[in-house]
Formats: structure tokens, sequence, C-alpha cells
């Protein structure tokens, strides 16, 4: 496949669905729950300058090459190659911001299981979220 992948592309991507999630789904999922859309907007605001700011530099620094690796590798459609190079990069950063969720707030709080979930869940809907993206940008 010859497709250029430029990381300006993948971080772009990033912020993209950051934004996304920030603007539209937050607000929309809010009415399931006793908040106003707009707060739980501004609550998951702060989150994601708390714990996406640095998972987002994770996963531009690890996460890029990890994305072009798990790319070149496969030789699907250019949509799936897509798909689970994203499901790769969102798995390899959940671990690794676990490990950091523990590093900052130590084990006792938080068993790495907790952490990982706590982690995983919104690096799994950003990274789904930014590989459609992705995928709309280079398509």
């Amino acid at each position: 496949m010859n497709v250029e992948l430029k990381i300006k592309d993948f971080v772009f991507a990033m912020i993209y669905a950051y934004l996304l999630v920030f603007a539209v789904v937050i607000p929309l999922s809010a009415g399931w729950s006793d908040q106003s859309g707009v707060f739980a907007g501004l609550v998951f605001g702060v989150y994601a300058l708390i714990f996406g700011l640095p998972v987002m530099l994770a996963a531009a620094l690890i996460g890029y090459p990890v994305f072009k690796y798990i790319f070149g590798t496969l030789s699907f459609k250019y949509f799936v190659n897509v798909m689970v190079s994203c499901t790769g990069v969102a798995v390899i950063i959940a671990l690794v911001s676990a490990l950091g969720f523990i590093a900052v707030f130590g084990e006792r709080h938080q068993g790495f299981g907790v952490a990982l979930m706590i982690m995983s869940i919104p690096t799994m809907v950003v990274a789904l979220l930014s590989g459609i993206i992705f995928w709309f940008r280079t398509k």
C-alpha cells in the first residue's frame, strides 16, 4: 500500500476526536443522567486537560510509530487497516496510561485493573473516533 502516513494527520485526528467527544457526545449522553449537558461537557473538558493531554502526548510519541508499523504489516482494505492500527495503538496507550495513573496516584488508591478500566474506556472511544477522522482526512 503506497499511502503516505503523516504524523500531522494522526495528531489532528486525535485533537478532532477529543473536540467531538467534548462538544457532542458528552452533552448528548448527559441526557441520561441528572447533570446538564453543558456541565457534563465542562467536567469532561477539565478531566481531558488533566488526563487527556498526557495520554495524547504519549499517543503522539509512542502511538504514531506503532500505528505506522501495524498499518504497514496489514494487507486489508484501507479503512480496516486504519481501524485495526488505531485499536492496536489504543490498547498500548491504555496500558501505558494506566501505569502512569498508578505511578501518579499510587497503588493504594487504585488497583491496576481499575486504573486500566478508567484509562482504557475513554482511550478506546477517542482512538476509534480518531481512526474514522484519520480515514476521512487521508482517504
